[in-house]
């Protein structure tokens, strides 16, 4: 059976990080690889890594200085000996039966990348997120157009990845939206990705994450436009969707005076 890496970047969520690795653990696939890679944290969860290893011989920590998320996730790859990887954000979950069945497809169809809807939750609130309807096959093409128009979210934890499909490049460390500036030429080595309908990724939305601080979307506007610049060079015939994207975010940085 094929070894999935599962990797963890893990900075300051003594009170979440639990959750996170027991839903990793109760996979129904057992033939996983858990790397927790403790970025520096300043609170109890390098102490709470190192007691849930001793609870499951799957469990690898690592504990490095503070240097974020890309830095976090690079450091499980490397370290990594599966020939298929997932990452999961510490503060958030997975499904059960998530890496089973997304397995399954990326065998059926020779997938290089299956990717599923998740569930945006937001205290009480559980926005359920699907690409599709149902199953769906795609080809690089049709996969690089939906991802210019956001239709394809550009997580990279709601996903897995045949191993050599990713390169050491693809870690954007000390940039934010670093899953937004990867997941173009990514997708662009792909001859086959596949979405499998079912929200199996628990996304917990917090008002302090880079996302949820305003201040921070206009980093995402100039993620936006590195983006647009990626369509024009590589893909000119979607390039007008990323344009789209450009002004749409530009108009929300104009509403929360981030932009002049």
């Amino acid at each position: 059976m094929n070894k999935i890496s599962v990797i963890v970047p893990v900075y300051n969520v003594e009170n979440e990080l639990e959750r996170c690795v027991k839903s990793i653990c109760d996979q129904t696939y057992k033939n996983l690889e858990i790397i927790l890679v403790d970025d520096g944290s300043t609170d109890n969860s390098g102490i709470i890594c190192d007691e849930l290893a001793k609870k499951d011989e799957r469990i690898k920590v690592i504990h490095q200085k503070n240097m974020g998320m890309a830095s976090a996730r690079l450091t499980g790859f490397l370290k990594s000996s599966g020939r298929v990887i997932g990452f999961v954000d510490s503060d958030d979950y997975i499904e059960s039966d998530m890496y089973e069945i997304m397995l399954t497809g990326m065998q059926n169809t020779n997938a290089e990348i299956v990717f599923c809807g998740y569930n945006s939750i937001t205290g009480s609130r559980n926005d359920k997120r699907n690409f599709s309807e149902s199953d769906k096959i795609l080809d690089k093409d049709t996969a690089l157009k939906y991802l210019a128009n956001d239709e394809i979210k550009s997580f990279m934890c709601n996903k897995i990845y045949k191993k050599d499909i990713l390169f050491d490049t693809d870690f954007y460390i000390g940039k934010l939206m670093e899953d937004f500036l990867c997941m173009t030429d990514i997708f662009n080595r792909c001859k086959i990705i596949f979405y499998c309908n079912a929200a199996f990724y628990n996304y917990m939305r917090r008002e302090n994450s880079i996302m949820g601080q305003k201040k921070n979307m206009f980093e995402y506007w100039k993620a936006c436009n590195f983006r647009l610049e990626w369509y024009r060079n590589n893909c000119p015939e979607y390039s007008f969707l990323a344009l789209n994207r450009v002004v749409r975010v530009a108009l929300t940085c104009f509403e929360n005076r981030n932009l002049n």
